[in-house]
């Protein structure tokens, strides 16, 4: 009797890891995106000889936007004033003598972040150019989906196993 004890409480042993296992993965695996403690994505430009970024922005249509501000300012030195210039007819824009390093770039429509590499230094997945859209759909009032109720209900689920089956068995085996 004393085996059959062993081996039963080493299978729900197993069937309450098997169960309890997925729960940390579903939570570790899947962070709240655009959640609080995200980084802003930083995109890698290389510049070219001369210290030249290049640019182009369109509109949500692809549409090069001609005649619109673009201002750059380094990240790490807010109190600089930033370079200002406008697009040319086909959208693109070239700001001169720069070094590497984080910089800001701002339109209209927002801003995004871009780590200017030295000519011939940037890795491989490097960008030319910085592409900027403007006039991009707003989506407001979505909400992520809560991986957290995944985990609570498959903790529940497993309790809820975890104690019923003993049950039945326990019943079957004493009639």
């Amino acid at each position: 009797m004393a085996a059959y004890a062993d081996t039963k409480t080493a299978t729900w042993t197993m069937i309450g890891l098997v169960l309890f296992a997925p729960i940390q993965q579903v939570l570790a695996a899947a962070p709240l995106p655009n959640g609080p403690g995200v980084a802003a994505s930083i995109r890698d430009v290389a510049l070219q000889q001369g210290g030249v970024l290049e640019g182009q922005v369109i509109d949500s249509q692809g549409i090069p936007v001609s005649d619109t501000a673009v201002k750059l300012q380094r990240a790490d030195r807010p109190e600089d004033t930033p370079l200002a210039l406008r697009t040319d007819d086909e959208g693109r824009f070239q700001f001169r003598g720069l070094r590497g390093g984080v910089y800001q770039i701002e339109i209209d429509a927002g801003s995004t972040l871009c780590r200017a590499w030295s000519p011939n230094t940037a890795p491989p997945a490097a960008g030319r150019a910085v592409l900027l859209v403007q006039g991009g759909p707003i989506v407001r009032g979505q909400r992520a989906p809560d991986y957290r109720r995944i985990g609570w209900t498959l903790l529940v689920v497993g309790v809820a196993v975890g104690i019923a089956v003993p049950l039945a068995l326990d019943d079957e085996s004493s009639s």
